[in-house]
């Protein structure tokens, strides 16, 4: 009699932990840039419910970074029209932050506690930062060859970024002080994403079809997926234990585990995927996987 009682009440716990998951998948949104169609589109987590947030905003949209703690806002960069720009999550209220003829902005990461914004500049071969709402313009490292991506480490005071042309990935102080040289000889470093928590950096590796993953202080490379055609853009779902990359040559958006291992196809057929970022909530606190 004791062991049939207690049947419902396993029933029951097991139901809580089925629905909890599914509830978690359906909260947390994937957002992307289509550069062919200067569209941002976002879906949930798993890859259902795809929306078009925005369609022909632009000319070449690049990278993506989202604030859903406080303002609840996407922001991204537009090459080819020379713009910063920002928007409610639903797309509406489109705003231009930064815009002058020879501006070539690329990465993008936010500092949404501090207020604000930073990017990298492709042509001028610098990084610069502002305020949220663009102003307070402040050059902070210059000199570069090609900083294409970049990533915060906010608490750390540390910043990380991609330098296309260097074949190298670098990192300074939130300043632009203090610049070290982590990764050498990389193919084409892209994207870029932190693991502050677990310690590690991981980035896309364009000519060389893959995705690899390091400390923070550049030591103990390894290589997590190879045999890509292009990829692009990666974000991370830590709590998930999940990497996201675009790759722009497939036209699709893929995951895997932390590890590598595990690869998925999510979106197949899109119109050449670009900047990549997560909204990720657990329990009740929420936290920000920014990447280009």
């Amino acid at each position: 009699m004791n062991r049939m009682r207690n049947v419902p009440i396993l029933v029951i716990i097991l139901s809580v932990f089925v629905l909890q998951g599914i509830s978690e998948e359906t909260q947390n949104k994937i957002y992307w840039i289509e550069q062919d169609s200067a569209s941002l589109r976002c879906s949930n987590l798993g890859g259902s419910d795809v929306q078009n947030i925005t369609t022909n905003v632009g000319g070449k949209l690049f990278g993506i970074a989202l604030d859903v703690v406080l303002e609840g806002k996407m922001y991204w960069t537009d090459y080819q029209t020379h713009k910063i720009q920002c928007a409610n999550l639903d797309g509406t209220n489109i705003k231009t932050l930064v815009n002058d003829s020879s501006f070539d902005p690329r990465g993008i990461a936010l500092d949404v506690s501090g207020g604000k914004m930073y990017w990298t500049e492709y042509t001028a071969r610098r990084i610069q930062c502002a305020n949220l709402d663009g102003t307070n313009i402040k050059t902070l490292v210059s000199g570069l060859s090609g900083p294409l991506t970049i990533a915060l480490d906010v608490a750390g005071g540390k910043m990380y970024w991609t330098d296309w042309n260097a074949h190298r990935i670098q990192r300074a102080n939130l300043d632009g002080t203090q610049i070290e040289t982590l990764v050498e000889r990389s193919h084409n470093a892209d994207g870029i994403a932190l693991d502050v928590s677990g310690g590690k950096m991981y980035w896309t590796d364009w000519n060389a079809h893959r995705i690899q993953r390091a400390n923070l202080d550049g030591k103990n490379v390894e290589t997590l997926v190879s045999g890509l055609d292009a990829p692009t853009h990666i974000a991370l779902d830590v709590s998930g234990s999940k990497i996201y990359w675009t790759d722009y040559e497939t036209h699709k958006i893929q995951c895997a585990n932390l590890d590598g291992k595990n690869i998925k196809t999510l979106f197949s057929g899109l119109n050449g995927p670009v900047g990549i970022a997560l909204d990720v909530t657990v329990g009740e606190s929420t936290s920000r996987r920014v990447s280009r």
